[in-house]
């Protein structure tokens, strides 16, 4: 006759045996790393979407202005790697532009910069800058790359590439145009 072993103020129930503490265990253990897993993945899929978000934004940005700026020239001049100047027509009394005449004592530099605006072709930020004694202003951050290249008497080919980093990951964004201008010349 065997004799059963029972806790005191258990009321006569049995306890779990060793193998099947070991055995919910196990399983919990196992659950638990499945849905770890999925959390490091997904954290890692949000930081990742993040980024690249954050260069599109910036590559955009940078492109939009410049697409802008660009098609209302009257000459465009590429001054070396990361260095673009604009020069628009004179405006009018009555507030239009002269398209006969160009405005050449206030052209528009857009230059590739470190953070204080000062030139640099490896810098990672896009500065417009008017000629006279204002410093300008940064118009996109994170950038990677910019390059402009004189493609016909009438256009500009424009390369933007935007990149944030985080870590091991990064989001890239290379973004390429052809802007025309004197278009409303």
């Amino acid at each position: 006759m065997s004799k059963q072993l029972t806790l005191p103020g258990a009321g006569g129930r049995r306890g779990f045996t060793l193998i099947e503490m070991t055995m919910a265990t196990g399983i919990l253990m196992l659950v638990l790393l499945v849905v770890g897993s999925i959390l490091v993945t997904a954290s890692w899929s949000f930081d990742r979407a993040d980024l690249q978000t954050d260069a599109d934004q910036s590559a955009v940005i940078a492109m939009a202005k410049l697409t802008t700026a660009i098609r209302e020239a009257k000459q465009v001049s590429v001054l070396g790697p990361g260095r673009l100047m604009v020069i628009y027509p004179t405006v009018s009394a009555n507030g239009y532009y002269n398209r006969f005449q160009l405005d050449y004592a206030n052209p528009v530099f857009y230059e590739e910069t470190n953070a204080n605006g000062v030139y640099d072709p490896n810098g990672a930020y896009l500065w417009r800058r008017e000629a006279g004694p204002t410093g300008g202003v940064a118009i996109a951050r994170q950038i990677k790359t910019f390059r402009a290249v004189s493609d016909t008497p009438r256009s500009v080919r424009l390369t933007i590439e935007a990149e944030r980093t985080s870590g091991q990951r990064t989001g890239l964004t290379k973004l390429e145009q052809r802007v025309l201008y004197l278009r409303n010349h």
